[in-house]
Parts: structure tokens; sequence; C-alpha cells
């Protein structure tokens, strides 16, 4: 099968590489990321040639959608975007001749503040239900779940 010319590949045709290329490697993940192209990028992004994206098309992108989500938002969205472009610029021969430089907003929607153990327990009013030492650990850790405990 031929391969498209850099200038007739479209977005669209990226995004599903990309995520075929995350089910391909079982990422956990991937259903979410598919999820978030399929309502986000590919409705805008879609049949635009990959070869012909600029500048104004993300400005336009993250003002049309700044009006709903935050920027960090947006910011994820075009991770993702970037991550498909990367994929099949990194292939050689690639089908694209560039990847544009997407602008980050800056902004930082980053939850903080961690629960300490101490909170948790006066929080809930009880025992805590997992031991004090697997806690710290998730805490260091970052991890969304705790493996150390049998």
């Amino acid at each position: 099968m031929a391969r498209a010319t850099p200038a007739a590949v479209t977005v669209g045709e990226l995004l599903t590489q990309y995520v075929d290329h995350l089910k391909e490697q079982k990422k956990p993940a991937a259903y979410i990321i598919e999820k978030c192209i399929e309502a986000n990028l590919r409705p805008f992004f879609g049949r635009k040639k990959a070869d012909k994206l600029e500048s104004t098309d993300f400005e336009h992108y993250r003002k049309m959608k700044g009006k709903k989500v935050s920027n960090a938002t947006v910011d994820h969205d075009f991770t993702y975007l970037k991550s498909a472009l990367l994929l099949e610029f990194k292939k050689t021969p690639s089908r694209i001749a560039r990847v544009p430089h997407i602008q980050k907003s800056g902004e930082d929607n980053v939850r903080h503040g961690f629960l300490e153990f101490d909170g948790y327990e006066k929080g809930s009013g009880t025992s805590s239900p997992i031991p004090q030492e697997c806690f710290r650990r998730w805490l260091s850790d970052r991890k969304s779940s705790v493996r150390c405990c049998g």
C-alpha cells in the first residue's frame, strides 16, 4: 500500500494511528485518551492536513475551547495532538515534514494539599482502613493505588 504524501495526510489519520498505537501498547489510559480525541480534537483538527497546521489553528482552538474549559485542559488536548504528530514524525520515512510548535498556556491546575494520614483519620471519624506505612508510601510515590498492602 502506498504511503500518503506529506501534504495529503490528515490530522485525523494521525490521531487514529496514535490511538491504535496506545491500544497495541496496552496503555491503561487508551480508552480515556480516545474519548478525549473523539470529543475534542477530531472534530476541530480531523480534516486538516498535518503539514498545513499553523499557530493560528492552535490559537483558534484555544479561544473556542477556552469559553468552556480551562487553559490547562486545552493544553492537555494539545499534548495528545502533539503525541500523535510526533509518533508519525519519528517514523522513517515520515508522512509529515515537521511538528509545529504548540504554545502552552502556562496554567497549572494540579491539585494541591494532599491529605495527611492524621487528617484522614480525623476526617473519617473511624480508625484508618489502611496501615499508616502504606498511606505514607503512597503519598511519597504519588501513585493512585496502594500496592504495598496485601
